[in-house]
């Protein structure tokens, strides 16, 4: 690090620049916020600093990031340098004679916590001007956006010194937009790499699995990008140099029914569709700077696909041709959406919500986007990311799926030259245009393609063989991989902690009151004239119509109402029978009710002693009350169900053909019994018809989540409705519904021939026709779910109405209630839907998830989800195979959902009591951190025992002494030194050579199975009948 070299010139041009614009804007409400002082500070280095505005400063002024460095300008041009003594050694090569700047550089001093260091900072902060405000990025929230002691000691003794915060983001994001020459040098690389890998990889990759229909999956595809743009030699790409080339973001390709055009997705494991639209998207970086460039590849495009196409192609062309200097970028998205709305009226509306936006060290610098409220000009040197993106676009009259629905993209890196825009990555074809042949395939063709998948099958079941003892199918995450969810985790506590804090706020009151049940005013009888003439001054009696107990209290006959009444118990002693009543009152044990007068006088417990000659009515009375208790029971839990039910619309039946869905059998079910009947999608809702004539109504607006599932290793096929509000179903209320087929006839061989021939005709035939059965009704359910999602779009254009399929290469088994059972990911939610209860887990509903019994001598652990309603108890899913640990962390991090871990079980019974008790106290005590590993002081002893070599993701005092830019190869030494404990272990009573048989017999099978799925009817495989 000692002999990095600075580019001096560089650094004098562009402060100078800097410092210019500060001193001739001396007002309060220029861009500078009227700072009399500058501050260029950094922490810790973090994932998350990396995309900060100081970091960015750092790179633009330096070529290199410096955590824990603070500098100060001052409006004598005195630049005052505070790090530790190597990065001050660094920044020593500008101190040269000549320099316009003078310099004062001051080494981190451990001894006084930088106290001296800090107090002649404040001396110069008061002699430059007014001496009152201090100029930083993020103004008043600058210390919340630094990590690190260093960081945090200097922002301790701003605040002893008084002095206010203004932030200073927007003028130096002013002087960043516009670049120079060596800045648009690398711009232009970095936009040559993006093209490149583009033309070079992924579409001639994408072309070869078109050509020669193989299956590859969107993340091999991704994965295969990054690749070159990190080894451009490795893949072919000339001109560039490896050190300096890298990747913006995670190469991005869709295809199928979950392409979502302008947005940042990770890629998926489902594989590349054979038709349809593709959305490529790559980010490319080089040497600090980044472009982009995306293009829509159309396969088999309908014509509304090409003419939709063909207007987003000239929207983007006159984007980038008006794109002039002097014009503003709100009105550049005017004149860009009015473009759209000439050629086609409506349109406009289907357009992403901006254009693209100023790009350079930054990949979206914030404060240049085009969009309708961004009044900056464009200037000669900007470089802009176009952008233009058409969503939920809809073909009606296909007749192929893929093409009813989709959205198309297009972006470009643009130069604005002074003699007109400049495209960077004008080397992507526009037209990636592929038609292929629809037609059906040969006798020849499907016979080599069925005897390529028998020899690929093999070949998998030797290599699984092989493996066996390496794990199971679940990959492990690279080193790499955790480091960056480790980041990406450390951001999503703070991001929780601030949006837990937003959303409690003031609810803590409302919480304590929704504990108790209020008892309503009871009036048996209007008057003692209403009493029945049965009721006697000395006698039990109960008046079962008005649900009243009249007790004999000193010669009168007193009512009390049965809700009133907590238990009734006789006993009999000797020659008397003894009876009680207990009462509700304010002070009784058990569950707090709300009285209207709390201080009023109570009769909490009356006891009755009774000859034995006298009891001959007391059992029939006493049993009169406990029916009387059950009913009022019963009543109040119907009420108490029905209390959140929402008065939903009314159906609206709708005209033409009705899309139907016939013979499917509804859960829960009505009235106990099994219900066969038919679904129907209308207008606004869906309605189930019973043959026995009961209906249930599901309105669109109601339904939050839709799902399809096909039948795969299943029994059922179906489809499922997870609803915002509850509706009543029969006599039950749920907020889930589904309708279900069986995918196949079940079937018993009665004959007593269980063990048949694998090459037994019936068996044979059997097994054909019930993956023909399967297959049509997927189709079925499948067509029907594509004309649901065409109605509301038709019908209920403001609702997007989607149904997700689960994704059962991401499952995993778990125990969430007494079984175990395969829970699924879906695109929002986890799920479980074959068997009840039904488990849906939605992602947004999520405040964190706890792992706990994460240990190596452990082979599960149990998975504890926090909803962000605390009144809801936690969900426990137990017994989860270890196995799987890091694909739901990779799953929970993709969908930004903060995870933990521990080795214990924790009682969040208590836990949540202790929570709700008092929120603001569990937020201000730092909300989830106490589940953290807090490891942070074993690693300052480390830290202080070697001090050798700077790591940027190390403790704060390792940082002090030594910087250095690359890191070492620990990380992935120790990953590897740590074997899987699974491998060491073997069932109890099995020696080697028997498991080793077990696991070949079982590989055998599974090769079996999968080689019958491929080859369809050419070979059945062999079945009981009985199942």
């Amino acid at each position: 690090m000692a002999d990095f070299v600075l580019n001096v010139e560089v650094f004098e041009k562009r402060m100078g620049r800097v410092l210019e614009s500060w001193s001739k804007d001396n007002t309060n409400e220029g861009l500078w916020n009227g700072a009399d002082v500058l501050v260029l500070a950094a922490g810790k280095s973090t994932a998350a600093s990396a995309a900060s505005k100081p970091v960015t400063m750092q790179t633009w002024l330096f070529d290199v990031e410096l955590p824990d460095c603070v500098i100060l300008a001052t409006s004598a041009k005195e630049l005052t340098v505070c790090s530790s003594q190597k990065k001050v050694d660094i920044l020593r090569q500008l101190a040269r004679d000549g320099s316009p700047f003078t310099f004062d550089f001051l080494v981190r001093n451990k001894a006084d916590g930088n106290a001296a260091n800090w107090s002649a900072m404040l001396a110069k902060i008061a002699n430059s001007r007014q001496g009152s405000r201090l100029g930083i990025c993020g103004g008043e929230k600058a210390e919340t956006l630094l990590t690190g002691k260093f960081a945090k000691s200097f922002f301790a003794a701003i605040r002893g010194a008084g002095v206010p915060l203004v932030a200073i983001d927007t003028a130096l994001s002013a002087e960043l937009v516009t670049k120079d020459e060596v800045e648009t040098a690398n711009i232009r690389k970095a936009a040559e790499l993006a093209a490149a890998v583009v033309n070079s990889v992924t579409v001639k990759r994408i072309e070869v699995v078109l050509d020669k229909g193989t299956a590859v999956t969107h993340a091999q595809l991704s994965t295969e990008a990054a690749n070159a743009f990190t080894s451009p030699s490795a893949a072919g790409l000339t001109g560039f140099d490896d050190e300096l080339a890298d990747m913006s973001y995670t190469p991005m390709i869709q295809s199928g029914a979950d392409v979502r055009a302008g947005a940042l997705v990770a890629p998926s494991g489902a594989p590349l569709a054979k038709r349809g639209v593709f959305l490529v998207s790559m980010g490319g970086r080089y040497n600090l700077y980044n472009a982009n460039v995306a293009r829509s590849v159309l396969v088999n495009a309908t014509d509304k696909v090409d003419a939709s196409f063909a207007i987003l192609r000239a929207a983007h062309q006159f984007c980038i041709s008006a794109a002039t200097p002097g014009k503003t970028f709100a009105a550049l998205y005017e004149e860009t959406l009015a473009f759209v709305e000439a050629k086609e009226e409506g349109l406009g509306r289907k357009l992403a919500a901006n254009f693209g936006s100023s790009i350079g060290i930054e990949l979206v610098e914030p404060d240049y986007v085009l969009g309708p409220s961004c009044t900056a000009r464009i200037r000669a040197g900007m470089v802009l990311n176009i952008s233009l993106a058409f969503r939920k676009l809809s073909d009606k009259k296909s007749k192929r799926a893929e093409m009813r629905k989709f959205e198309l993209a297009l972006a470009d890196t643009v130069l604005v030259a002074p003699d007109g825009p400049v495209n960077l990555t004008a080397a992507v074809p526009y037209e990636i245009v592929y038609v292929l042949d629809d037609t059906a395939e040969t006798e020849a063709a499907r016979a080599a393609r069925l005897a390529e998948a028998k020899a690929a099958l093999d070949a998998q079941a030797v290599l699984d063989e092989r493996l066996r003892k390496r794990g199971s199918a679940q990959t492990e995450t690279s080193a790499a991989d955790e480091q960056r969810i480790r980041d990406h985790q450390s951001e999503l506590a703070q991001k929780t902690l601030e949006e837990a804090i937003a959303r409690h706020s003031g609810e803590a009151a409302a919480r304590a009151s929704s504990t108790s049940s209020a008892i309503a005013k009871i009036n048996s009888y209007p008057t003692p004239a209403a009493f029945p003439r049965a009721a006697r001054p000395d006698a039990i009696f109960v008046d079962i119509s008005a649900e009243t107990v009249f007790l004999p209290i000193y010669g009168h006959a007193v009512p009390f109402h049965v809700s009133t009444i907590k238990s009734a118990s006789k006993s009999d002693e000797g020659e008397y029978v003894y009876v009680r009543f207990n009462f509700v009152t304010p002070t009784a044990s058990g569950k707090k009710r709300a009285f209207e007068d709390p201080h009023s006088m109570f009769v909490r417990e009356v006891s009755f002693r009774v000859p034995m000659t006298h009891a001959r009515n007391l059992n029939t009375s006493l049993r009169h009350v406990q029916e009387l208790r059950k009913r009022i029971a019963a009543r109040e839990k119907d009420r108490r169900e029905r209390a959140d039910l929402v008065d939903q619309e009314r159906l609206r039946l709708l005209k033409g053909p009705i899309p139907r869905l016939s013979s499917v059998e509804i859960r829960p079910r009505l009235a106990g019994r099994k219900e066969i009947g038919v679904l129907e999608a209308h207008a606004n809702g869906l309605r189930f018809t019973s043959r026995t004539g009961a209906r249930v109504d599901i309105i669109y607006a109601n339904i939050r989540h839709a799902f399809f599932q096909p039948s795969k290793s299943e029994l059922i096929v179906l489809i499922h409705f997870h609803l915002h509000n509850p509706i009543m179903v029969g006599k039950k209320k749920t907020k889930d519904v589904q309708f279900l087929q069986m995918a196949y006839n079940v079937e018993r061989n009665l004959s007593g021939r269980n063990a048949r021939s694998a090459f037994d005709i019936d068996e044979l035939e059997d097994e054909q026709r019930e993956r023909r059965e399967r297959a049509k009704k997927n189709a079925n359910f499948k067509k029907f779910a594509e004309a649901v999602e065409a109605v509301v779009e038709t019908n209920k254009p403001d609702l997007d109405l989607q149904f997700d399929v689960p994704y059962r290469d991401l499952g995993f088994h778990g125990v969430p209630e007494r079984s175990t059972v395969f829970l699924q990911p879906t695109v929002n939610c986890l799920v479980h839907l074959v068997e009840t209860p039904f488990v849906v887990i939605t992602i947004d509903d999520i405040e964190i998830v706890h792992f706990e019994r994460v240990r190596f001598s452990l082979r599960n652990f149990d998975m504890v989800i926090v909803w962000k309603d605390y009144s809801k108890a936690p969900l426990h899913i137990n017994s989860i195979e270890s196995k799987y640990l890091d694909a739901i962390k990779e799953w929970l991090d993709g969908n930004n959902v903060k995870f933990y871990e521990g080795q214990a079980n924790l009682n969040w019974t208590a836990v949540m009591k202790h929570i709700t008790d008092d929120v603001p106290g569990f937020f201000t005590d730092g909300g989830w951190s106490f589940l953290e590993d807090d490891d942070e002081e074993e690693e300052e002893v480390i830290a202080d025992s070697d001090e050798s070599e700077f790591e940027p993701s190390g403790d704060d005092d390792d940082d002090d002494d030594e910087f250095e830019f690359e890191s070492g190869e620990g990380t992935e030494s120790s990953y590897s030194a740590i074997s899987n404990p699974d491998d060491e272990l073997s069932e109890e009573g099995l020696d080697d050579e028997a498991l080793e048989r077990e696991a070949r017999r079982e590989d055998m099978k599974r090769s079996r199975r999968e080689r019958d799925d491929v080859l369809g009817s050419s070979r059945p495989s062999k079945r009981s009948k009985h199942r």
